[in-house]
């Protein structure tokens, strides 16, 4: 169920629930009070799957959301003898006769201040006089100020009076200085002698200059002799550029290698997922989730129907990108060619997936087909398309990496068609792979190495021996130190997650265990890695690690945390009842040495993150980023963008993220493809724009383009935001840049709020002001929920809206 509307928009602003009651009158008496605080607006309400029972009815309860609007349901039906059916529409409009609404921005930076504009409507018969009170804020989270000559702001209530005529709405304007970070609560209160409301809506306060993270994950292991361990971490933070109150610091203790990931379903990577490889993070990572589950014997209902959903919406998006030849490619039939490399990482996931969720089995055949007929007379792979993970092109190796990751996935997809087709596909893709094991180039090669062995033992191959000896033999000596600040690039990981899943298929518990600890050590704080391939392959050998080592009954084990005298937590015993549950504490935020602390007996994983933000970064030598800006009259503002690329490794895919200024929305960006080269895709938010280019040549011109914005909300002084450029499989070589609205440009105080200039003014004087309304409720003639009932718990009866299909 959602809201009536334009695609894509929330419907009419202002939250609908329960005033005191009504006398609909406007006398001088004393003042109602809300009797609920109104804080729900989803844009959509009601999203179930259920099952009926053989009349075909059942009753669900649900509470209707805050927001004023007109709901739109239908429902969809099965049924095995009739098949699909499709109700009517059915309509419920939520609406009260007196209700204040906020008029926020979505978020702001710290340091700019806004107006915050609320309306009070009055549907009463009668004119009402309305107080309007904003409350001070609990701890400080935002001050007020009452005029332009107050230099500091003030932590108080602050009232408004108005005059609102009957069938008519007045404003009124209160001054905000966001002060603390993150989401921060503004709650306005209206009341006249008839009636009475309140809202309370979140606002996003984000910190000033550029965001970084670190995470130092610790690897316990006490099985064996060792019962207890001691271990220290120096949280470090940059002396210079730090940005005040930015720094966000989180212990957390789990004791389950894959814990972090189950619980970081959501978001693994704080990467976009704007094409057809990206968008199967959404989808892969869920598969080896459950796979570990059902390998350790868990029923986790919760996170398994959690999984369960990710995939379906995953599998359904991921649909978009198969062109109609059958194959994949990254921006589907937008592409020139389809992907054999992104169509053999798509089939393989489908085919692992089809144990848990319904995969058609048209999909998955229909793209083998086309990866076969791309194979060579040699058993070699062709790739006709654009390869956005740029080490899969296999540099001294050429194209070596995608025919092993391609037999991979075919030699792991067990159906009947595959039966049927692939036996001397099969063969000749092995031969291939055994002679070019032989290359000595190949043998240098630390990511053509993984793939290629793991492969060669997936096959059973007499090879599989030598190439995991050439592999080991290439892997860097354990126990050097590890700047904090910095984390192995995506390949590296990727090519460590073979060698890992290599040791799982021959149950080499002792050396999975150690690659293990350094896998874990890569992982950031949401439980992923750097980009989608590293967090596939490493998620996928770390729960076969994990089923390999669980079953531990005996998983008993104290830890505590402390940092000097100022700061101590023991977490609760971590036991196998508990071993999946994230625990967390966050100590003070200045840094310093962590001591960990553990005993008892079994495998654990404490883990630091570390988030704060710097006034400015250094620059990076691959990836240019040349920003400039220009102004207009009207407050539009334009900003011009160059990306150049200057490695002589390919960039594969590089993403542009562009934050929005507060207060401003981007001007039908998505224009711009066919007119940028390489542009392939743009998404927009409400805080910043996405550009997807499929590459950047190197030593070619650089690619420039121009993203304009105009403003919908008024910020006083707008503070400067970032532009981000990086390639999507080297995040490391992130650079920024930044632009802002000259102060000239920006609004005063005394454009947005006139009141608060007139001499002598002092806001919460009584002040009548009525402005132009509407002269019609904006919901007439609809039949709605009254004020009287519209936070009680409704009954919404299916069979209403199916009743008809399931008698056909």
């Amino acid at each position: 169920m959602g809201e009536r509307g334009q695609a894509g928009q929330a419907g009419p602003a202002g939250p609908a629930g329960p005033s005191g009651p009504s006398s609909d009158s406007g006398t001088d008496e004393a003042l109602q009070t809300p009797a609920v605080t109104r804080n729900s607006f989803p844009e959509s309400w009601i999203w179930s799957e259920i099952s009926l029972g053989d009349n075909g009815k059942t009753t669900i309860e649900y509470t209707v959301p805050d927001t004023i609007t007109s709901w739109v349901a239908t429902a969809i039906a099965m049924n095995n003898e009739d098949g699909l059916g499709l109700s009517n529409q059915a309509t419920m409009t939520t609406f009260t006769p007196f209700f204040v609404s906020m008029n926020l921005p979505y978020s702001v930076i710290r340091g700019e201040e806004f107006s915050l504009k609320c309306t009070v409507f009055n549907y009463l018969t009668t004119d009402q006089e309305v107080t309007v009170t904003l409350p001070v804020s609990p701890n400080k989270a935002f001050g007020t100020r009452r005029s332009i000559n107050q230099v500091e702001e003030s932590y108080e209530t602050i009232t408004r009076k108005l005059k609102v005529p009957a069938n008519g709405a007045t404003n009124a304007q209160f001054w905000i200085v966001p002060k603390k970070l993150g989401h921060i609560g503004v709650k306005v209160i209206a009341q006249s002698a008839s009636a009475a409301d309140a809202v309370e809506r979140k606002l996003l306060v984000e910190a000033e200059g550029v965001e970084q993270e670190y995470t130092r994950p610790i690897f316990i292991n006490l099985n064996g002799e060792t019962q207890d361990l001691t271990s220290t971490v120096t949280i470090t933070l940059p002396e210079k550029e730090l940005v005040p109150d930015s720094t966000f610091i989180e212990i957390t203790a789990i004791g389950d290698v894959m814990g972090a990931s189950i619980n970081g379903l959501e978001s693994l990577i704080k990467m976009p997922y704007g094409c057809g490889e990206q968008n199967m993070l959404n989808f892969a990572p869920n598969i080896y989730v459950l796979q570990y589950l059902e390998e350790t014997n868990q029923d986790n209902l919760a996170i398994k129907t959690k999984a369960k959903d990710f995939m379906k919406k995953g599998y359904q998006r991921e649909l978009n990108y198969q062109r109609d030849d059958g194959s994949f490619s990254a921006f589907g039939n937008s592409d020139d060619e389809g992907s054999t490399w992104l169509s053999a990482f798509v089939v393989r996931c489908f085919n692992q997936a089809r144990s848990y969720i319904t995969i058609d089995s048209d999909d998955i055949d229909k793209t083998i087909s086309w990866i076969l007929e791309h194979q060579y007379s040699d058993g070699q792979f062709q790739e006709p398309g654009r390869v956005i993970h740029s080490d899969m092109q296999g540099g001294a190796s050429k194209g070596l990496p995608m025919t092993a990751y391609s037999a991979l996935a075919l030699l792991e997809n067990d159906n009947e068609y595959m039966d049927q087709v692939f036996n001397g596909f099969e063969l000749r893709i092995v031969d291939y792979l055994e002679e070019k094991l032989q290359d000595p180039l190949v043998q240098k090669d630390v990511y053509t190495m993984a793939i290629l062995a793991y492969t060669l033992q997936l096959a059973d191959s007499p090879s599989k021996n030598q190439a995991l000896t050439i592999l080991e033999n290439l892997a860097s000596p354990e126990g050097k130190a590890r700047p904090p600040y910095h984390q192995a690039g995506a390949s590296n990981i990727e090519a460590t997650a073979y060698l890992l899943m290599n040791y799982v298929a021959r149950s080499d518990i002792l050396k999975a265990l150690d690659v293990t600890k350094w896998i874990v050590a890569q992982r950031n704080a949401h439980g992923g890695f750097s980009s989608t391939q590293d967090t596939v392959v490493a998620l996928q050998a770390l729960a076969g690690v994990a089923a390999l080592t669980s079953g531990d009954s005996n998983l008993n084990m104290d830890v505590s945390v402390s940092v000097g005298d100022s700061f101590t937590h023991d977490f609760d015993i971590i036991t196998s009842d508990n071993s999946i549950i994230l625990q967390s504490a966050e100590p003070p935020t200045d840094g310093g040495v962590l001591t960990i602390k553990a005993t008892g007996q079994g495998v654990a994983i404490v883990q630091v993150n570390v988030k704060y933000n710097v006034y400015s970064v250094g620059s990076k030598p691959d990836l240019r980023l040349n920003v400039v800006t220009t102004n207009k009259d009207d407050g539009t503002v334009e900003v011009q963008m160059c990306n150049a690329w200057t490695s002589k490794k390919t960039s594969g895919m590089v993403v542009t993220e562009m934050g929005l200024l507060s207060g401003h929305q981007a001007i039908a960006p998505k224009n711009l493809i066919g007119q940028v080269k390489n542009l392939k895709r743009v998404e927009t938010t409400e805080q910043k724009v996405v550009l997807y280019f499929d590459e950047i040549a190197e030593n070619e011109e650089a690619i420039c383009f121009m993203v304009a914005s105009k403003p919908v909300e008024k910020i006083i002084n707008p503070q400067p935001v970032q532009i981000y450029s990086f390639p999507y499989y080297f995040p490391d070589k992130r650079v920024v840049g930044s632009y802002s609205m000259p102060q000239a440009m920006a609004s005063s105080m005394c454009d947005e709020c006139a009141e608060c200039c007139e001499d002598g003014y002092i806001a919460g004087d009584p002040v009548i002001r009525t402005t132009g309304s509407p002269a019609y409720p904006p919901f007439a003639g609809a039949s709605g929920v009254s004020s009287n009932t519209i936070t009680l718990v409704i009954t919404f009866t299916i069979a209403t809206l199916l009743s008809f299909l399931l008698a056909m």
